[in-house]
């Protein structure tokens, strides 16, 4: 199992070893030489106990270093791996179905239809919420329940996603030895800290996956991701009819519902913190919102504050995120 480095910052070989950890002659860069500087936000081999070919891990991942590197300092390595292989599946089964191999799995099939199946619904959600909130639509117990459905619906459409990212994390342990130069045997206590980022890849798949996450993912800010699904809306109300851009008011108001529970206790503890996450409709289709809690100062809000917070957050930058994903091949 491949262990990759990087460093936020430019980094001098001779401190990582004295005072982080890092092992003499452990380090290897896309090349196969140990180098005395690292470069920042590159990838490293971590241990020589590493074939040629496993070089391509850092190859292939190299154009994609600044993100994965600000990733496993906000969610930690194990969520960053976790992240690539739940939204390129998604993506897949949205676009292509799912693959053979996935398919063989019944079990992990039967999850990604859920969650699916909790999008259609959060979906319908929003669209009876637009039904009954336009213009000229009347005041009255419609309009609340359309309310109370939405929030459920946003709700479980969340929890599903926190659920299904701890999940794929719950197996997930460091290697506890590594090789150095020499073939010698050392303990690997290279721990992820602000100075470095640590990433286990256990298979070309996986880094196949992250390379195709970093292609559909975007920080809005710091501790904050955007990841678009590919699922696009096919049915949509004359924008004209509605009394104004009511898709832009919907998608706010619907992160705002999400953005409640992501301080409470759904919110998953995976890698190196807790995650919240709110799922998102736009004109665009779908886009997950990934808050790193620590990060975006967000771990000790309370419901209603962190409602608030990301229903303003949304407001911002709808925009951004609608531009982002119109780009999107």
């Amino acid at each position: 199992m491949p262990t990759l480095l990087m460093c936020p910052h430019r980094s001098d070989l001779r401190s990582l070893v004295q005072f982080h950890g890092v092992p003499e002659g452990s380090l290897l860069d896309r090349w196969g030489r140990e180098p005395d500087w690292l470069s920042a936000r590159v990838p490293y081999l971590l241990g020589s106990d590493h074939g040629l070919d496993e070089l391509d891990y850092c190859r292939m991942l190299e154009p994609h270093g600044g993100l994965l590197c600000d990733m496993c300092q906000d969610f930690g390595g194990a969520a960053t791996v976790a992240l690539a292989e739940l939204s390129v599946d998604l993506r897949n089964h949205v676009l292509n179905g799912l693959s053979v191999a996935q398919a063989a799995a019944d079990t992990y099939r039967g999850r990604m239809e859920r969650f699916l199946e909790a999008m259609r619904q959060h979906q319908d959600a929003i669209d009876a919420y637009h039904r009954a909130t336009r213009k000229g639509a009347p005041e009255g117990p419609l309009r609340a329940a359309a309310r109370a459905a939405l929030q459920r619906s946003g709700a479980e459409l969340n929890s599903m996603f926190r659920q299904e990212l701890a999940l794929l994390t719950t197996n997930w342990f460091p290697r506890a030895m590594m090789l150095v130069s020499g073939k010698v045997l050392v303990p690997d206590r290279v721990w992820q800290i602000p100075k470095i980022s640590r990433l286990d890849v256990r298979s070309k798949a996986q880094a196949w996956k992250l390379a195709e996450l970093a292609r559909y993912a975007r920080y809005l800010s710091r501790g904050v991701l955007v990841i678009d699904l590919g699922r696009r809306i096919q049915n949509v109300y004359d924008v004209e009819q509605s009394g104004g851009d009511w898709r832009r008011q919907m998608a706010i108001e619907a992160a705002g519902f999400g953005g409640a529970s992501i301080a409470g206790a759904a919110s998953t503890l995976v890698g190196a913190g807790a995650i919240g996450a709110v799922a998102m409709l736009t004109p665009a289709g779908w886009a997950l919102i990934l808050v790193g809690l620590a990060a975006a100062g967000m771990a000790a809000a309370g419901s209603i504050a962190a409602g608030l917070a990301a229903e303003e957050f949304a407001r911002e930058h709808y925009d951004d995120i609608v531009k982002f994903q119109g780009a999107l091949p």
